[in-house]
């Protein structure tokens, strides 16, 4: 049956390219085609012109997709996908941004070099320093970003100066000899645009450190689901979140630990009363300390996010598969099934550890499976069984033609599969991963 509901953010996704591309219809009704085309240096000036209007504007959504507001997820249909879109607008703008100069440079090499050279020397006409600045800042910002190995939140530190950059270059496009100051309805564009997307992300960056976005938590109880995973239940201190669903994330921060430092976590439970449940391996510094919490320390919760499991059509055999702290999302979807027990809707859940010893909540899934008997679990340990692959699952589920298959795990693992998959002819509709990057 067709769902209407898929078709929202491929059509949120076009609406966000002509957006991107507008100016480029303000300028070819601005100027005629003849002559903004013409081939030579003219042609050249035309590239360079759209190269530094579209990188502007790529640029600008970009940062105002990184303000992640919970509207955003719902429109396109999860907050990795949003992020997946503001990556790839932030690579694109990268690229239009080095271009711009070397375009409008390339106009003049039919006069000589050093005229095409001369257009990096303006450091005394303001315009072109403004230029200049925005154009060193955003390399440094971008290069730093992919370059240079950091932790999480000095990275994020660094991701949220890409504000300066998009504005000193909104300036320049203001004060120099160009199609936005000539053009009325190009410069109403980029204020209305530039404006609006740093002002997005400096409230959002503003409301998580103050926690004014975020509602108030306080810890319920703390325990160890194994050696490494620690499990913490949260009680809502006054209004619970709403419309939260099996499958979803939020962003925690514990203000004891650290303030305005949050990080995502899947829920892995929900109870009616809004108590959430979530659980986080300990790899880094935070999360190592999250042992230390105790009952009655403050939480500040945002969210929730994500549609992992608004996908699941329970009207097809599903397959679950969870590498390592990938089972969290799976945990609460499970748990979903509990208030239908009579459902026709068959589930086969692969959990795949290294060893025994990095299993958590397995004991939530084995009484679910005791009630449910569609409900099929199966722990897979590698170190006794071997690398876990496609022949594995076939030995599992002998027919792929008829279910559908959601993936969570460790990235390298989920690339298997999803690899996999598709050489076993599974439609690209039929997989469904949980693949979350916090920039």
């Amino acid at each position: 049956m067709f769902k209407y509901k898929k078709l929202i953010p491929y059509a949120s996704l076009l609406f966000l390219i002509i957006l991107i591309i507008w100016p480029v219809f303000i300028l070819g009704q601005s100027l005629p085609f003849d002559r903004i085309f013409t081939p030579g240096p003219v042609l050249f000036s035309t590239l360079g012109k759209l190269a530094g209007l579209v990188g502007l504007a790529a640029f600008s959504f970009s940062l105002f997709l990184a303000s992640r507001f919970v509207w955003l997820d719902k429109l396109f249909y999860g907050l990795p996908r949003v992020l997946n879109i503001h990556r790839w607008l932030g690579v694109i703008s990268f690229v239009l941004i080095i271009f711009h100069p070397l375009f409008l440079a390339a106009r003049l090499l039919p006069l000589s070099g050093q005229a095409a050279f001369s257009i990096f020397l303006y450091w005394t006409d303001t315009a072109y320093l403004f230029g200049y600045l925005a154009f060193l800042i955003f390399m440094f910002l971008v290069l730093m970003t992919f370059f240079w190995r950091m932790r999480y939140e000095r990275l994020k530190s660094l991701h949220s100066l890409m504000a300066i950059p998009l504005m000193i270059g909104g300036v320049h496009g203001l004060l120099i000899d160009s199609d936005i100051k000539n053009i009325p309805e190009l410069a109403m564009y980029y204020i209305v645009l530039i404006s609006m997307s740093v002002l997005a992300y400096l409230a959002r960056v503003f409301l998580i450190s103050y926690g004014l976005k975020a509602r108030s938590f306080v810890v319920r109880s703390v325990e160890q689901a194994n050696d490494l995973v620690v499990k913490v239940v949260l009680a809502p201190f006054k209004k619970p979140l709403t419309n939260t669903k099996a499958g979803q994330f939020i962003f925690v921060s514990f203000p004891q630990i650290k303030k305005g430092e949050e990080h995502p976590f899947s829920i892995t439970d929900i109870q009616a009363d809004g108590t959430i449940t979530i659980m986080a391996k300990q790899l880094g510094d935070y999360t190592k300390r999250m042992q230390s919490l105790s009952k009655g320390f403050k939480a500040m919760v945002d969210g929730p996010y994500g549609s992992f499991g608004n996908s699941v059509d329970k009207n097809v055999h599903q397959v679950w598969i969870a590498g390592g702290i990938g089972i969290t999302p799976f945990l609460s979807m499970a748990k979903s099934f509990k208030n239908n027990p009579d459902s026709q809707t068959k589930v086969d859940l692969f959990y795949i550890v290294s060893s025994t010893a990095d299993l958590a909540g397995v004991k939530d899934l084995q009484t679910i499976e005791a009630v449910y008997p569609n409900f099929k679990l199966t722990t897979y340990i590698s170190d006794q069984a071997g690398r876990f692959d496609i022949e594995k699952l076939y030995s599992f589920v002998s027919d792929f033609s008829n279910c559908n298959f959601y993936i969570c795990g460790p990235t390298g693992l989920m690339e298997y599969l999803v690899g996999a998959l598709k050489k076993e002819r599974v439609a690209k509709s039929r997989i469904n991963i949980e693949a979350f990057k916090l920039l």
